[in-house]
């Protein structure tokens, strides 16, 4: 053999050896991280030491090393030991570039965050933020750095940080715009930054820009989003133009909020089945909304049975049933922030009709009765009454003197009754007398009727 050949043979043995000791300490590393684990039940800190020795065991990063530094955030947020935490994390976010899967990395930094969503200290939380967005952006992991923006920005909403939320709304949006970006994905990831972008304006009652956002979200036809964003985008659009008073549109946008919420499995879509009945009887709608196939299922939830009653109440423009229902379920209409909103509204609606109801039958009538047909103080019954008569749904008008409400067909019988009486005391031709005379005792036993029916 010569010289040669026995190197070539001795180095190949070598690397063998170097290839089985690497197997034997990724072993070691691996059982030492199935002990660490097992130890989690029994005592935090001891786990957390042999975390540690897991990394230090480490001669390179390895998937063993991220899954340990995954478990050590977890304990010493147990342990309330935030600085740890942090330590532990930003070490955790040097494993993303290339060292665990794109999935891994994912699933341990949503599992963290929402661990730390729980804290009393925001700053921790925000930190993770941060180190996490950062990182993600060495690694290049443009569709995670997305996703962890749009977490971020939706935490910045629930604590009404707009300002924060604005700002990362607008980074979002522009990362959108660059031309690699898929034409399909493009139209996804923008309905999601319109959604929280409009909700955002709902909340600050910036009506000029939301009109615009929510008719921008509307043009946008590329990209599959999840039925939740639409639902949440519709729901918005409703509660747009319940402010503005457009409530058939409203009724219309909260349907279709419904069905999106329906198909996402949301509690959202009992919310905007309780909108869609406030804006259908605003609307002064006839419209059955349980029609619909997709809505009939939650006719017997507890809060839609509530809301049709004082639906059907609103219809019959029954005002005692109406109150009644008001405050004997108080919490489950009035509870929502929106929905109290519009009670008054419906409540003043429900008065006007039962009031014209009331007043119709009568020739004369007194304002008392009426104030006290509907439940309210005569004061604010002569306010409801000129609010019909100026709106011309009643024909009468208010003599104050005497506190009566007298309708313009009590003039009428009184001119025909006049004018009978007059064509009585024509005598040049006896049958038109006599067809007069016959007219006047008519039209004095309606007049009579009419008294007797006077409150």
């Amino acid at each position: 053999m010569s010289d040669d050949e026995y190197m070539d043979e001795e180095e190949y043995d070598f690397e063998y050896e170097d290839e089985e000791d690497q197997d034997d300490a990724i072993v070691d590393i691996e059982n030492e991280y199935y002990n660490a684990k097992a130890l989690r039940e029994e005592s935090s800190e001891e786990a957390l030491k042999a975390f540690k020795q897991v990394l230090d065991m480490e001669d390179e990063k390895s998937e063993w090393g991220f899954k340990a530094l995954k478990h050590s955030c977890k304990l010493a947020f147990k342990l309330r030991e935030f600085d740890m935490v942090k330590s532990m994390y930003s070490q955790m976010m040097t494993y993303l570039n290339g060292v665990v899967t794109r999935n891994k990395s994912e699933k341990a930094i949503n599992t963290l965050l929402d661990t730390a969503a729980t804290s009393s200290d925001p700053s921790l939380l925000f930190f993770l933020y941060q180190s996490t967005i950062e990182a993600l952006k060495q690694a290049k992991n443009e569709r995670l750095w997305f996703k962890v923006n749009l977490k971020l920005a939706s935490l910045h909403f629930e604590r009404r940080d707009f300002a924060s939320l604005g700002a990362i709304l607008e980074i979002l949006e522009a990362s959108l715009t660059h031309e690699e970006v898929d034409e399909h994905r493009r139209g996804t990831l923008l309905l999601e930054v319109y959604s929280l972008k409009i909700q955002m304006k709902t909340e600050t009652k910036e009506a000029k820009e939301l009109k615009q956002l929510y008719q921008q979200a509307l043009k946008v036809r590329t990209g599959i989003p999840h039925p939740r964003i639409l639902g949440t985008i519709r729901a918005c659009g409703g509660k747009m133009y319940m402010h503005e008073g457009e409530w058939k549109k409203a009724r219309e946008d909260f349907f279709e909020a419904f069905k999106a919420f329906d198909e996402a499995g949301s509690p959202m879509r009992i919310q905007c089945l309780k909108y869609l009945l406030i804006a259908n009887m605003l609307s002064s709608g006839e419209i059955d909304p349980f029609e619909a196939p997709e809505a009939k299922p939650y006719k017997s939830d507890p809060e839609i049975e509530t809301m049709m009653m004082l639906h059907s109440a609103y219809q019959k423009n029954n005002i005692r049933d109406f109150d009644a229902l008001l405050k004997r379920k108080k919490t489950s209409i009035t509870g929502d922030a929106f929905t109290s909103m519009y009670v008054e509204e419906m409540r003043r609606n429900v008065r006007l009709a039962a009031l014209a109801d009331s007043a119709r039958p009568f020739c004369r009538v007194s304002i008392g009765y009426l104030a006290q047909e509907i439940g309210v103080r005569k004061e604010e019954a002569v306010n409801l009454l000129r609010v019909l008569i100026l709106d011309e749904r009643l024909k009468a008008h208010i003599h104050g003197k005497d506190d009566m409400l007298i309708l313009d067909k009590w003039y009428t019988y009184i001119r025909y009754i006049y004018v009978a009486k007059g064509l009585c005391r024509l005598r040049e031709n006896s049958s038109t007398a006599k067809a007069a005379q016959g007219l006047a005792n008519q039209l004095v036993k309606i007049e009579s009727a009419v008294l007797r029916r006077l409150p």
